[in-house]
């Protein structure tokens, strides 16, 4: 029996509907340095479109529009999907996160 292999489409910002894309899991991961731009390893900026949170807390992010948004009482130790580009310190009380796109 052979294996089947998919092709995903690249992540498009606008088109959320994807529930394919969706439903594969981050790709990509980096460290969330507060008020910073999310970067790769060669410091390309990225769209996140998940969060991990280490410990609970509130979470202030910038959406991709450029507008912010507050996420309260993040619960720990799983992927949140949040679209995203930088994660604020003002008004951020999780701690220990990660991002992936």
């Amino acid at each position: 029996m052979a294996l089947e292999t998919y092709s995903l489409q690249p992540y498009d910002a606008n088109q959320l509907l994807r529930v394919a894309r969706a439903l594969a899991g981050p790709v990509l991961t980096g460290n969330v340095t507060l008020d910073t731009r999310f970067l790769d390893a060669n410091n390309v900026p990225q769209r996140a479109r998940w969060l991990w949170i280490g410990s609970s807390g509130n979470i202030t992010y910038v959406k991709y529009d450029g507008s912010t948004q507050l996420l309260k009482n993040a619960v720990a130790g799983i992927w949140h999907p949040i679209h995203a580009i930088q994660i604020n310190s003002s008004g951020t009380t999780a701690t220990d996160m990660v991002w992936g796109s």
